[in-house]
């Protein structure tokens, strides 16, 4: 998480070393969101910058995009992250290996082989299907989302400050090192 500054310049490295003048106006921070789910715009400002994938470059496609987000939005995730970590377990469905903490990808990938070869054995027919979500993040809908919490038992105050995280956002495209084009997501 030291890697690189984001809009707001600081790492977390800074943060460390700077914690004993900084700790009052981040311990507010977090008081304020605490109270209310609300991140002001500075707060939640991210940079799309465009890294390429190799050497050879001539196309859109041969660059991956990277988000660099303020360090104090950085540190709220993580903090949330880290409270979401105890229901984790018991709201994602075993099946869900990617992204999921002392859970591995690859067993889907292995669970996949075992049964195409269980099938293939046993001359039994069928069909394996796999489905792509590319860029699903761009496509939830967070209204739903919403729903899908309350429904899963997650409170008004979790709910808020995922609204907040999500409908504070604002993002500018780095172009020659300079923010340009900003923009805010609509969808909340």
């Amino acid at each position: 998480m030291d890697k690189a500054p984001g809009p707001d310049g600081f790492t977390f490295a800074f943060i460390r070393r700077s914690w004993g003048v900084i700790k009052c106006d981040i311990m507010k921070f977090f008081e304020d969101f605490h109270s209310n789910g609300v991140i002001s715009r500075n707060m939640n400002e991210t940079f799309i910058c465009l890294i390429p994938k190799g050497s050879q470059v001539g196309r859109i496609d041969d660059f991956r995009p990277i988000s660099l987000v303020t360090s104090m939005y950085k540190l709220l995730a993580k903090v949330l992250a880290h409270r979401l970590r105890a229901v984790l377990k018991h709201t994602i469905a075993m099946e869900q290996t990617a992204f999921v903490p002392d859970r591995q990808m690859v067993d889907s990938v292995l669970i996949a082989n075992e049964v195409v070869e269980y099938a293939r054995k046993r001359g039994l027919q069928g069909f394996v299907l796999k489905l792509d979500f590319a860029k699903a993040y761009d496509r939830v809908d967070w209204t739903f989302l919403d729903y899908v919490l309350q429904r899963k038992g997650f409170g008004e105050r979790w709910r808020l400050w995922m609204k907040g995280c999500v409908s504070s956002a604002h993002y500018s495209v780095l172009i020659n090192g300079r923010p340009e084009a900003a923009s805010e997501d609509k969808r909340v």
